[in-house]
């Protein structure tokens, strides 16, 4: 990594990125329970809460805007009504 780009990965990005992984997995291990109150919907993860959730992401956006000043560290993904098997 060159001297220019190691200055620009900061302590707080870097615990940024930690706290949105730990994030991440509380979402992943509340799926099942995510799958069941909020099908085909997206949920707005942050800090290991349940934020927001809408059908619309559009919406839910802009609902999460005006609650939070800055919502570039939450974890936003939509939840399948359905589990999807792909077969190659």
């Amino acid at each position: 990594m060159s001297q220019e780009m190691g200055s620009l990965v900061t302590q707080e990005v870097l615990d940024n990125i930690e706290e949105m992984r730990v994030s991440k997995i509380w979402m992943e291990k509340r799926l099942p329970e995510l799958k069941t109150k909020y099908p085909n919907e997206f949920v707005a993860i942050y800090k290991k809460k349940l934020v927001g959730h809408n059908p619309d992401f559009k919406t839910l956006i802009r609902d999460l805007k005006k609650k939070y000043e800055d919502i570039d560290n939450f974890i936003i993904e939509f939840i399948t009504g359905e589990d999807y098997i792909f077969i190659l």
